[in-house]
């Protein structure tokens, strides 16, 4: 997508137990793809309206007009007239004319799409449903089985759910049904697997009467106590085959919870807390797989508040999530879907209120269309499963600022899930920054070998060497592992060895050097390792390794290029210019960029 590309914005480091909120990320690209929305911009969809098969994006202003984006923003047309609806927000799509295209279903009216014999880069042909203007959020589905769409959709001034069954003829049929709950939030799902579309509210549902859904009542069942303006969404989360409910607050401060569908119909939704918050104002909550692990992940922003843009990312069915924060973009009733054609999901939205940016967030995991020496990109892998080096917000941040100075974009992230050949492709080096423990399986190490197999680059950064300890490859691709002991932080003089590598050349033939010193075994030079720099274990206490302390080294193995440097482990070391000076030379040499 050829559009400007905007700075991901960070958050500071955070603990909870039940969402971790250290700063994981895939990586995204902010676009503006229009300075200038609808007024009041509250409807957003996507949906492949002109049967490309990529993705397009509208957005309508409350009094109109309703644009279209096609294929992610290349062309803007006006659909919908200013004032030909109203609208608080409810936005629905599908074939509802059963003629094989999607149409929209929007405030007040529908939209019949003019495909196949007419012009969808035009006004589309307008519809009344004549339901009123109670329309904050709008669903279509099947109610009745009669195959064709019928249309579900509340306001925000009262509970009331308002059911329009579809005659094919034009004429609908309305059934008023009060939930007793709630004042806006809607979904429309089967959720006794009955085969019959239930409707959920906050914190209740509505079972459908088996297809009679005019003559007979809807029985409510409560499944959550929960704050009367919501957004919902379904999906089956921990993979059993049903489908559970997800909710956030959308108009206050609140938390985001999943409810587990039981199967036992009615008795019992039991409450999986995502994020205790507060997340202020989530108006809208999508379930998509945003990472390509094929589990449901959870795709939100706060338009109040903090004015997050939030992915959180299950890690393992119902056991765990990860925060990611992609920005601050104040995003209302944000969207997700492929506008790209890239294959993976893309998220839109814009401001709240009066007239500003239309937003793309480009998913970038499947941007594989370069190849390693034409991409200039790197990505910082920083998971841990023993300690948290507090240095590595600042590492990240020197990293990204060297790498913009020489134009080459950065990836950072702490989620293993990242090492696939299909990603990994993109990067020509991987940077393991004071990674710790065992982090890979064995399909993400397999990939990960397979990368350095066909010339990919390996950076190693302090507790990279305490990595994966009885993993055999990775140690000698490293060149040495942590000996088991190291100093405090701590002033010692490192001597260069070697003046003429991208890495040292810059660099005094001593050099006083604060930070946390490992011993290591074996010694890289018995890996066939060429030592750069060394420690003078006479000016510090901890060292024990006699004579030859080694402290970073580089070498080619196994089709690719390593290099590693033990520093870093101390938040100062990363403000010193000699000490990013070494890094980056160690991190063009390892990309391919500098022969030594």
């Amino acid at each position: 997508m050829a559009f400007k590309l905007y700075p991901v914005v960070k958050t500071k480091i955070d603990s909870s137990q039940k969402v971790d909120l250290i700063n994981y990320r895939y990586p995204f690209s902010q676009h503006i793809i229009d300075r200038q929305s609808p007024t009041n911009p509250w409807a957003k969809a996507i949906g492949d309206f002109d049967g490309d098969g990529v993705g397009d994006l509208i957005v309508g202003g409350g009094h109109g007009p309703l644009v279209m984006y096609e294929s992610g923003g290349k062309d803007k047309t006006v659909i919908g007239s200013i004032d030909s609806y109203r609208t608080q927000s409810g936005i629905a799509l599908g074939d509802i004319d059963n003629d094989g295209d999607v149409d929209i279903a929007f405030g007040d009216v529908w939209l019949e799409n003019p495909r196949p014999k007419g012009n969808i880069a035009a006004v589309w042909p307008l519809h009344s449903i004549g339901a009123g203007a109670a329309n904050h959020d709008i669903e279509l589905a099947d109610l009745n089985k009669d195959g064709n769409l019928d249309i579900i959709m509340r306001g925000e001034t009262s509970s009331l759910v308002t059911i329009l069954i579809h005659d094919p003829s034009g004429f609908w049929s309305i059934k008023m049904v009060e939930p007793g709950a709630g004042r806006n939030g809607l979904a429309v799902k089967d959720l006794n697997g009955d085969t019959f579309p239930d409707i959920i509210v906050p914190g209740v549902w509505l079972e459908n009467p088996r297809g009679n859904v005019l003559a007979k009542e809807w029985e409510t069942h409560s499944f959550a106590n929960w704050n009367e303006y919501a957004a919902i969404d379904t999906g089956d989360i921990d993979g059993d085959g049903r489908p559970d409910i997800v909710m956030s607050v959308s108009e206050y401060a609140g938390k985001i919870s999943w409810f587990k569908n039981s199967g036992d119909g009615a008795s019992h939704w039991e409450e999986h807390v995502v994020d205790e918050g507060p997340v202020d104002s989530a108006h809208a909550l999508r379930l998509v797989d945003m990472d390509g692990d094929d589990l449901l992940d959870i795709v939100t922003s706060e338009f109040r508040g903090g004015g997050r843009l939030l992915v959180y990312h299950q890690k393992d069915q119902r056991k765990s999530w990860v925060r990611q924060v992609l920005g601050i973009p104040f995003l209302h009733n944000v969207v997700v879907g492929d506008l790209d054609g890239d294959g993976d999901q893309d998220i839109a939205g814009t401001i709240t209120f009066d007239q500003g940016n239309v937003e793309v967030w480009e998913n970038r995991l499947t941007t594989l269309d370069q190849s390693r020496s034409e991409a200039r990109r790197l990505l910082v892998f920083w998971k841990t499963d023993i300690a948290f080096h507090e240095s590595i917000p600042d590492a990240i941040r020197a990293i990204r600022e060297m790498a913009r100075r020489n134009g080459i974009q950065v990836d950072d992230t702490s989620d293993a899930h990242m090492m696939k050949e299909m990603v990994l492709a993109q990067y020509q080096a991987v940077i393991f920054l004071s990674t710790q423990g065992e982090i890979l399986n064995l399909k993400q190490k397999a990939a990960f070998e397979r990368y350095i197999k066909t010339g990919g680059g390996f950076v190693g950064i302090h507790s990279a060497a305490d990595t994966e300890s009885n993993w055999p490859w990775y140690g000698k691709l490293v060149g040495a592992q942590y000996g088991g002991s190291h100093s405090e932080v701590v002033r010692a003089v490192v001597t260069r060895e070697g003046g003429t590598h991208a890495s040292t050349k810059g660099l005094p033939e001593r050099w006083d050097w604060i930070d946390e010193w490992y011993n290591f075994s074996p010694n890289p030079r018995l890996n066939g390792a060429t030592v750069l720099l060394a420690l003078d274990e006479n000016t510090y206490e901890g060292g024990d390794m006699g004579g030859d302390h080694p402290i970073a080294w580089y070498h080619q193995y196994d089709g690719g290029r390593a290099w590693y440097t033990a520093g870093g482990a101390s938040k100062a070391i990363w403000g010193e210019r000699l000490f990013r000076e070494h890094l980056w030379g160690g991190i063009e040499y390892a990309a391919g960029s500098k022969s030594d």
